[in-house]
């Protein structure tokens, strides 16, 4: 809600401007979340928990977001994002070696699961190109999530990895629902 963000806001810095530095880091990130707040407020419109129809038309938000299915497609979206440049860092951490084309297989998957979440929750297609997302995911995990001399070796950690319930692919496809 814009508004109450915008109270919190400025009460924070109510409070910065009198304790300064002895707050300093939780006083910043009541600030961020506070004017995330007023971002996100504005955007779909919310003021005070008033009706729309109540609000001059400029701060009645975007049209696009009184669709619940927009609403979901952006929080997948954002889940993409997020996610992608956690494992996007990690394979910059790994560059120079083959195990960070499993990174890259991750960030793969995770796009497969955007657009297998849009299709199932948010009402859009996309089955070709989830697939194909999919498979190249996959296939850059299994063979190099470990890669090894040893073939088999390298295939049976890469499928187990796939395949874990705690941090595979269906792991990944609930972290990124989570964002909903």
């Amino acid at each position: 809600d814009a508004g109450y963000g915008l109270i919190f806001a400025g009460l924070t810095l109510l409070a910065r401007a009198k304790w300064g530095r002895r707050y300093g880091d939780a006083l910043n990130l009541v600030l961020i979340l506070s004017l995330g707040a007023v971002v996100w407020g504005a955007l779909s419109g919310t003021w005070f928990g008033l009706d729309k129809k109540q609000l001059p038309e400029l701060m009645r938000g975007l049209p696009w977001l009184d669709n619940m299915q927009n609403v979901q497609w952006l929080c997948f979206l954002i889940a993409g994002v997020h996610l992608s440049v956690a494992h996007l860092w990690k394979a910059l951490a790994t560059i120079n070696s083959l195990v960070c084309l499993a990174q890259v297989g991750w960030t793969t998957i995770i796009w497969g699961n955007f657009f297998m979440a849009a299709q199932l929750i948010a009402g859009r297609a996309y089955q070709p190109l989830m697939l194909w997302l999919y498979g190249i995911g996959i296939g850059l995990v299994i063979l190099f999530t470990a890669p090894s001399r040893n073939v088999f070796k390298t295939l049976v950690t890469g499928v187990v990895t796939i395949i874990n319930p705690s941090g595979g692919a269906i792991s990944s496809f609930g972290d990124l629902l989570s964002y909903i």
